[in-house]
């Protein structure tokens, strides 16, 4: 969604709706298929620098990446082809004025992002330059990379398997987890990738979830208005995936989420003006991320069974509560 502009942005949401529409259910094991071979086929965008997950994530992402010393370990659930974890080891991770005037709008570009630029100067100017001895860890996780890894001191990447399936004892304690279209958006499993989260993170760690675009435009004429793109929203696929509770009602993926305990869970943003070729009026978009605070040693996280999907990118899911897990510390 990186760089949607103007027009654009209203035939991608056009799009969005007409395509998710049209997918119809299907069985548990044909979705588990489809999942399964949508990541196989490894079709999605993997060359993020640290520069998109900067704009893409809220600003206390960059923040505290920009604390963190050699004691400390990042993990990025859902690197892609590692370029924004190879980045973290350049001298300049992040070019301050480059950073902000891409934030501004353009003749090309009638998007603005709004960007506390100070804050941005400040975390900027604590990740340049810095010692290779005091750089943080790094794990990237990627089911499939297409370069070889690039050989970084104090950086691995795992790759081959499902992050589900990747031994605790291969991972070290992280202080921040990232998942940028990663593993949370398209895993089967997402019940186990929490508790995996929650393991992996230290007390007080945070886990930083994209979720995607919530959208407000002014209301549009022509063919446009019968999509109803005048009305607030989100065109996010893990907001609108669905979980049916045990007690028989359902609630979005993302409300469920936000609800499990272990957790303290904010939903977090980086807001974009946008602007229409048929108003002046700016549409906002508030580009969103759970931010999942560990708070407790012990957490509860029902277990999922995933019933529906499409193909999407991410797909829109639908899961079930089935038996409850305890807690965490007992899986």
């Amino acid at each position: 969604m990186l760089g949607i502009n103007g027009r654009k942005i209203f035939l991608f949401l056009f799009f969005v709706q007409v395509v998710c529409a049209g997918q119809s259910p299907v069985p548990c094991s044909e979705a588990l298929g489809r999942l399964t071979h949508l990541i196989k086929n490894n079709t999605f965008e993997v060359r993020r620098e640290f520069s998109n997950y900067a704009e893409l994530f809220p600003q206390s992402f960059l923040t505290d990446i920009s604390r963190l010393k050699s004691q400390n370990h990042w993990l990025d659930a859902g690197s892609g082809e590692g370029f924004a974890v190879e980045d973290i080891h350049n001298e300049m991770v992040l070019h301050v004025e480059s950073f902000l005037k891409n934030a501004e709008a353009s003749y090309w570009q009638p998007r603005r992002i709004l960007l506390n630029t100070k804050a941005v100067s400040e975390a900027a100017e604590a990740l340049n330059f810095k010692s290779s001895s005091d750089k943080p860890k790094i794990t990237g996780v990627a089911f499939k990379m297409e370069r070889k890894a690039p050989e970084i001191p104090g950086v691995e990447f795992k790759t081959g398997r499902y992050f589900e399936d990747i031994p605790d004892a291969e991972i070290s304690r992280a202080d921040i987890i990232t998942d940028l279209y990663g593993v949370m958006s398209y895993s089967p499993r997402v019940d186990e990738v929490l508790r995996k989260y929650h393991k992996i993170l230290k007390t007080d760690g945070k886990a930083y979830i994209f979720i995607g675009d919530y959208v407000q435009v002014p209301p549009l004429i022509g063919m446009f208005s019968e999509a109803r793109l005048g009305e607030s929203g989100w065109f996010a696929p893990f907001a609108t995936s669905q979980v049916k509770l045990k007690n028989g009602k359902t609630v979005t993926l993302l409300d469920w989420v936000m609800s499990l305990k272990g957790f303290k869970a904010q939903l977090d943003f980086r807001k974009v003006e946008q602007r229409t070729w048929s108003s002046s009026t700016p549409g906002s978009i508030l580009r969103s991320t759970i931010v999942l605070e560990k708070n407790s040693d012990e957490a509860e996280i029902p277990s999922l069974r995933l019933m529906e999907s499409n193909q999407g990118k991410p797909p829109v899911r639908v899961f079930e509560e089935v038996e409850l897990k305890e807690n965490s510390a007992q899986q």
